[in-house]
């Protein structure tokens, strides 16, 4: 299956960005416009999915920072007990001296 790739404004190249221009000056905003619309009635299967799979990888990563902020309070929660046991161990050593 062949993966689609949305485009990003990052990715948007000098090329790409000088026909936009072109399109602008030639046409008004209006045509501009519906030149935009009739290319997403052209590719509205490539659009939506598209589209999903925004919302897929949106999920995805709101899932990610959810379980990495898991983690994280996981760890504190480790640290601050192996704290407490490295204290208990040197009270015991300076108690057995």
């Amino acid at each position: 299956m062949k993966e689609f790739k949305t485009i990003m404004v990052r990715d948007i190249t000098p090329e790409m960005n000088k026909t936009m221009n072109d399109v602008m000056s030639r046409h008004n905003l209006k045509t501009a416009q519906s030149v935009f619309e009739r290319m997403l009635k052209e590719y509205p299967v490539l659009t939506q999915r598209n589209a999903i799979l925004n919302l897929k990888l949106n999920n995805l990563q709101v899932e990610f920072e959810d379980y990495q902020s898991e983690k994280e309070k996981e760890i504190q929660r480790l640290n601050h007990i192996i704290n407490h046991v490295k204290e208990s161990i040197n009270l015991l050593n300076n108690i057995s001296k």
